[in-house]
């Protein structure tokens, strides 16, 4: 019994050893990837009014990027929505904003008939903005509230490899 968890032993600690002198020849394991990402956030400078548009600025969770505007050469890839109306206690306040990569043809409309926060997350990117292109947010015309726009992703160096890891 005592030489069977004794083998047991010598091989987890085998694995561990080798986890780790793996790690540290080879790096990050996103070096071998081929990606390497960034946390982003995005959100309006403050709530867009009816009939207008307002550019999502965004921000690196590491500090290495503040912008409208995605780098070049870079691609940020949208998997977290958040829209909410502007305050007030209205029950039955339509809300109909429009997001859309400017310059592409990916857009996609947020509806709500209520004063609710709505809370999107997908498992994949939802939209994908190159690098020089913009988030645009429309409010419609017969929306019944000013809104809120929070984004949430990853700022990668190429869209060629799955699954994105974070890096440090």
């Amino acid at each position: 019994m005592k030489t069977r968890r004794g083998r047991n032993l010598v091989l987890v600690a085998a694995v561990i050893i080798s986890l780790i002198a793996t790690w540290l020849v080879a790096g990050p394991a996103l070096a071998s990837l081929g990606n390497r990402g960034v946390p982003v956030y995005g959100r309006l400078s403050g709530p867009v009014p009816q009939e207008e548009e307002r550019f999502i600025n965004f921000y690196a969770f590491d500090g290495s990027f503040t912008s409208d505007t995605v780098p070049d050469g870079k691609y940020l890839l949208i998997t977290d929505i958040e829209f909410t109306t502007d305050g007030g206690t209205d029950a039955a306040a339509v809300l109909s904003l429009d997001l859309v990569v400017e310059g592409t043809s990916q857009h996609m409309r947020l509806r709500s008939t209520d004063n609710g926060t709505r809370s999107m997350h997908f498992t994949t990117p939802i939209m994908v903005a190159e690098g020089g292109k913009r988030v645009k947010v429309t409010n419609a015309w017969y929306s019944d509230k000013w809104a809120y726009v929070h984004i949430a992703g990853m700022l990668v160096d190429n869209v060629t490899y799955i699954p994105v890891v974070v890096s440090n």
